[in-house]
């Protein structure tokens, strides 16, 4: 009884890192063999087995030589990104010696993150977070890549067998509280705050944790697409659809774009920022151009425009160029680096850089990348037409540091028709999910092609957008993604900030608020300290308000952008917080 009770254990030790954590470690219980797994020495044999308790895998040593290094267990690929607490858990059995785990880098200077060591004397020992021997890390700096968990046995000709493995995931704050990041709007981004590049991830300024968001992209404004250009159409798919981005994608060089409408096309563009931004969601603000390096002029007065309006709205991302054709990388670099210069005037907000081929060289790019910070660099791909080519010239920029966004993909063949393809589909999902890549889907449109979400004649608006029989089958499966990742975004289910709380309120009376005039009434008048806080939990605005008549003013109209805020007002006997607008 005793030895089944002490597997039950071990079984229940390995399996509860990913229970209640997201394992960073592939095939940690080598249910698969040594699949996502690589040797290094040459004085043993690592073979996968599995008895009545599980997996593992028996390292038959040799030869084990003079240094722990020369016999390795090992996984590359890793990465450590900031706003996490990583947990390294494992289990093992072996007749002597030591074996000594970590995840570090695997070249010089072989920097340790996290380290461990068991000594064994015949029987099975694990470090865990029951048995408080497991190793923590709280990562708040730099997003770091290319990182290797090892486990080293050599110095010793003792067999061994590794039972299990893991690193698991879960989210802590970097904001020097140490606990949970509450969220003090309605949305990801006064969770996240602005985006921000750090390495080959993107974080949220606020957050300081990697950001995937996922949403849609509306069709060209033009052809009919712009008739979705409207504030229904974005609040419904934030309400229905559950996106976390939106992507205006405005036509440039085509009759009726920018280059011979610009007031028209600036103001659908506005009209999706501003819903946007209402919503509490991202948008992307696409120059929508295959040509676009011939109007560097338009470009610069476009974003200029566009910085000077928005560029001081953390949802605003601006896309200086969609998909570059068959023209040298030089020539996309040239044409961003002005335009960059220019948004850079306004804004420091994430810009995001087309790549050759449709964006799809994501890899021309590595070894001349824009020296200008806060630069993402556009992937493009249509499941249908798109496979693992691709995925590893991604690869080779995420292993290059380099951070992507996928600003537009199709479920269908890359002219943007045929049917959905959804083994293929799935699998660049998985990839994206595995390397928190945020992406927009082509598109908010009814046109009679595969790419479309909807069928033709629906409501430009929203209406009816859930049901089944008016979406298209790739309007099904991304509303079926959409809605199924939402469940488990992390600011929908962070605590939120207590809209009021008033311990003293008897002897102060309660706040009344006049939103249209950006004032408030205490019912009984206090001496107090106000201070208002944007939904990012930066300090705008303060003052002494002294006891006068009980009404007060906040903020400063005209000055301060319209939106939400949380005001907060401190005096004796009141300690009050209230969420206020700016008209």
């Amino acid at each position: 009884m005793k030895k089944i009770l002490s597997k039950t254990l071990l079984i229940l030790g390995c399996l509860a890192p990913s229970l209640f954590a997201e394992q960073v470690l592939v095939n940690n219980d080598f249910k698969s063999g040594l699949s996502g797994w690589s040797t290094q020495g040459t004085g043993f044999t690592a073979v996968a087995g599995s008895d009545e308790w599980g997996s593992f895998i028996n390292m038959n040593i040799t030869d084990g030589g003079a240094d722990p290094w020369n016999v390795k267990l090992y996984q590359d690929g890793i990465t450590l990104e900031p706003g996490y607490e990583y947990t390294m858990e494992w289990g093992a059995t072996r007749a002597s010696g030591n074996i000594a785990v970590g995840l570090g880098m695997s070249a010089d200077p072989y920097t340790d993150y996290m380290s461990d060591r068991i000594e064994f004397s015949g029987s099975y020992l694990e470090h865990t977070t029951t048995n408080g021997q497991a190793v923590t890390l709280h990562y708040c700096d730099a997003a770091v890549s290319g990182l290797r968990f090892y486990m080293d046995l050599g110095g010793n000709n003792a067999s061994a067998r590794i039972a299990w493995a893991s690193i698991g995931k879960t989210a802590k704050a970097c904001d020097g509280s140490g606990g949970e990041l509450t969220n003090p709007g309605n949305g990801p981004v006064p969770y996240y705050g602005e985006l921000k590049v750090s390495g080959n991830r993107i974080i949220g300024a606020r957050s300081k944790s990697a950001v995937q968001v996922r949403g849609m992209s509306l069709f060209w404004s033009l052809w009919g697409g712009e008739k979705f250009y409207n504030a229904s159409a974005i609040q419904s798919l934030v309400q229905d659809w559950k996106v976390e981005v939106v992507r205006a994608a405005m036509g440039v060089d085509q009759d009726g774009g920018y280059n011979t409408n610009p007031e028209e096309q600036k103001a659908l563009v506005s009209t999706v920022v501003d819903a946007a931004i209402a919503n509490e969601i991202y948008v992307i603000i696409d120059f929508h151009c295959h040509v676009a390096d011939q109007y560097s002029a338009q470009a610069k007065a476009f974003f200029g425009y566009m910085a000077e309006k928005y560029g001081k709205y953390d949802n605003v991302i601006f896309e200086v160029y969609n998909e570059p054709l068959a023209i040298s990388w030089g020539t996309v670099k040239n044409y961003a680096v002005g335009v960059i210069s220019e948004i850079r005037k306004y804004s420091d907000n994430l810009v995001i850089v087309g790549t050759p081929n449709w964006s799809q060289d994501v890899d021309a790019v590595v070894s001349d990348r824009i020296s200008a910070t806060n630069v993402a660099y556009t992937l493009h791909f249509y499941a249908g037409s798109h496979g693992s080519d691709l995925m590893a010239k991604a690869r080779t920029a995420l292993n290059s540091n380099l951070a992507l966004f996928v600003t537009e993909w199709g479920t269908v063949n890359a002219n943007g028709d045929g049917n959905v393809a959804t083994a293929s589909s799935n699998d660049w999902m998985t990839f994206m999910d595995q390397n928190k890549l945020s992406w927009a889907n082509w598109s908010v449109h009814d046109k009679v092609e595969g790419a479309s979400a909807f069928v033709n004649g629906i409501s430009t608006t929203g209406s009816g957008w859930t049901t089944w029989n008016n979406l298209t089958a790739s309007g099904q499966y991304v509303y079926s993604k959409l809605t199924g990742y939402a469940s488990s975004a992390a600011w929908r289910s962070a605590p939120k900030e207590t809209s009021i709380a008033a311990p003293h309120v008897s002897k102060t009376g309660a706040v009344i608020m006049n939103l249209r005039q950006m004032e408030y009434q205490l019912g009984t008048p206090n001496a107090h300290e106000a201070l208002l806080f944007d939904t990012q939990g930066r300090l705008v605005w303060s003052a002494h308000q002294p006891s006068g008549n009980g009404t007060y003013h906040y903020g400063s109209m005209g000055i301060l952008p319209s939106g939400a805020y949380i005001l907060k007002l401190r005096g004796i006997h009141l300690e009050q917080t209230v969420r206020v607008s700016v008209p």
